[in-house]
């Protein structure tokens, strides 16, 4: 089988091949969505709440505030996250502190002075590199821990090299700080499910909304970091639409129109101990000053422009018609562009030799039968799979045999979480078309082949057991 992804002949989709782990991204500044409170306790701190109220007004960043309480006012965890319905722009969360303050100019609203929506450039259309994410430890010096994805779809738990002692207790000085492995533990393999971390609540999920601001200079991208799932739904779903049209997501969307970033405040799922509750969120919302539907057309008539433009290029040169290919399924190689130069002329009337077998593509072609009968032994709707494929792995994964080999890994871990999650609800007699349609609502339709959801369920059903008719009753409730 190949060893690389085969590229695509057709417009890019936000989505990307197996690649190589992403490297940490070197920001300009952050955008918060929300702020950093004082606990109940600490406000009954005069100290603190004079630390707290100072901070705030010079524009430090919260996690300076807090180290600030707790070295002055003796208090730890003074500080709680509060969500809000617009974003926080502090000098002291950016390289270059005028940022902010031209960032604000720009966009603030300019009744009350608060940053509601903002236009934003995205440079590539690697999901990688525009919605980091992935699960992470972090202490107060360092992040211990942290999930990187494989070349293969494997997702692997990272750590550093602890210092080597020299005699004395000496550490030895190391040349390019200390070295990243695999974490010993489960493996070097990333297993929520096995993991006291993660089963702690200590390991949670680490991602970024990564952009450019438009009319902000900065050779340096800005992030919005954020936790949120919904979100990161949101703004994929439209990413994804776009570049199904115009395929890529990066400069403006169309005619002069830009993403834009905003709020907006929708009734969420939450779990609370063991059991669903909704509750009022205000989630990073993306959108676009665009006409679809004009979109549609434009793009519509540049393909037909750039097929006119080959079908008189190989008119010209004498090869066959790349119109006039019809058995080529939507968006493949015809066979004339297959064949490119080496295609006979079309006055030839020479017999071409039968083509020798080609090892490396039977290969192929047999292993994705092998996954096709695979997953039609499983409850896992063909096309939900297929997008969360191509979401990994691009549009071209099912012809490459790397990409298919860890296509079939993903499916027998999406089965194996499926079987546990059936076995609980059947001890617990919970019908499986109530939690079907509450696990959809919830996470969406796409939700069988989401390893991420699929885990937040199964941990939610085995917190369950011990009082099924709660949980059976909340599900009953969500459904009706």
């Amino acid at each position: 089988m190949s060893t690389n992804p085969v590229p695509s002949n057709r417009p890019s989709t936000f989505a990307t091949a197996a690649s190589a782990p992403r490297k940490s991204l070197s920001v300009g500044g952050k955008i918060r969505g929300g702020i950093m409170v004082l606990t109940a306790t600490a406000k009954k701190n005069p100290k603190a709440v004079e630390i707290y109220d100072a901070g705030v007004k010079a524009g430090l960043r919260f996690r300076d505030i807090g180290y600030a309480i707790e070295k002055h006012a003796g208090l730890k965890n003074a500080l709680v996250p509060k969500n809000m319905p617009y974003f926080f722009v502090r000098g002291g969360d950016f390289h270059d502190p005028s940022v902010a303050d031209k960032i604000m100019e720009l966009y603030a609203d300019k009744k009350d002075g608060r940053l509601y929506r903002f236009p934003v450039v995205f440079v590539s259309d690697s999901p990688d590199q525009v919605m980091p994410q992935g699960l992470a430890v972090w202490t107060g010096a360092e992040k211990k821990y942290w999930q990187e994805i494989g070349i293969n779809g494997v997702a692997h738990c990272k750590t550093r090299v602890m210092p080597k002692l020299e005699s004395g207790a000496v550490p030895i000085r190391l040349y390019r700080g200390r070295d990243i492995i695999d974490r010993p533990d489960n493996g070097g393999l990333c297993k929520p499910l096995e993991c006291k971390e993660y089963q702690s609540r200590a390991c949670n999920n680490d991602g970024a909304l990564v952009f450019h601001i438009k009319g902000v200079s900065s050779v340096r991208p800005f992030v919005i970091p954020t936790k949120s799932f919904y979100s990161r739904e949101d703004v994929t779903d439209v990413l994804t639409e776009v570049a199904s049209i115009k395929g890529t997501v990066t400069g403006q969307v169309h005619n002069g129109g830009y993403f834009w970033i905003s709020k907006k405040t929708r009734i969420v799922t939450q779990i609370v101990d063991g059991k669903p509750v909704k509750s009022e969120q205000h989630l990073i919302w993306l959108d676009a000053d665009v006409d679809v539907g004009q979109m549609v057309i434009d793009q519509q008539n540049l393909s037909l422009a750039a097929a006119q433009a080959a079908n008189a290029a190989a008119i010209l040169s004498g090869l066959p018609q790349t119109l006039a290919d019809d058995d080529a399924p939507a968006g493949e190689p015809t066979a004339a562009a297959e064949a490119g130069a080496d295609a006979p002329n079309a006055t030839d009337n020479t017999t071409t030799p039968a083509a020798e077998p080609d090892p490396e593509a039977a290969a192929v072609e047999t292993a994705m039968k092998a996954l096709a009968k695979d997953l039609r032994a499983t409850t896992i709707p063909s096309q939900v799979f297929t997008k969360e494929a191509r979401h990994r792995w691009g549009d071209k994964w099912r012809f490459d045999g790397k990409c298919i080999d860890a296509a079939h890994a993903l499916l027998n871990e999406l089965t194996a979480i499926h079987k546990e999650i059936a076995t609980v609800l059947t001890h617990m007699t919970l019908e499986q078309n109530d939690f079907e349609f509450y696990a959809a609502r919830r996470f969406g339709d796409h939700w069988k082949a989401d390893v991420n959801a699929l885990g937040v369920l199964l941990e939610e059903v085995c917190e369950a057991k011990a009082s099924p008719d709660a949980y059976k009753k909340t599900i009953k409730d969500f459904v009706s």
